[in-house]
């Protein structure tokens, strides 16, 4: 699958649309198609600096993030995270490196 990919922090230009392997859904998480993506000021300056021990290349940066939910992993529990509804997601629910900023992600179930 494709994603913005940091492989070292630094100006825009650091930042390299590359093919990832698609992650899959671990316990509690969601695999969300993602069919919208965006960036904001804290993405910026993790590109730019890091994020220290949280964050560290490389990277695919994005925490914003809708789309739609294809799997759920073990111990999702929830009826709104089953298969097929539409999603959106907030910053802390796609944590390195399973973030926004491609075609699937992972996220944590309870932040949807």
């Amino acid at each position: 699958m494709r994603a913005v990919v940091v492989e070292r922090f630094g100006g825009p230009d650091v930042l390299e649309l590359k093919e990832i392997e698609r992650p899959e859904p671990g316990p509690g998480e969601l695999l969300v198609r993602v069919v919208c993506a965006g960036t904001n000021p804290v993405d910026a300056k993790l590109r730019q600096f890091g994020g220290g021990a949280r964050v560290s290349a490389p990277v695919v940066l994005g925490y914003d993030v809708s789309g739609v939910v294809e799997a759920v992993g073990p111990g999702v529990s929830n009826t709104a995270s089953t298969p097929s509804p539409p999603v959106a997601s907030r910053a802390a629910a796609m944590n390195p490196p399973s973030s926004s900023v491609r075609d699937n992600g992972a996220v944590d179930s309870v932040n949807v």
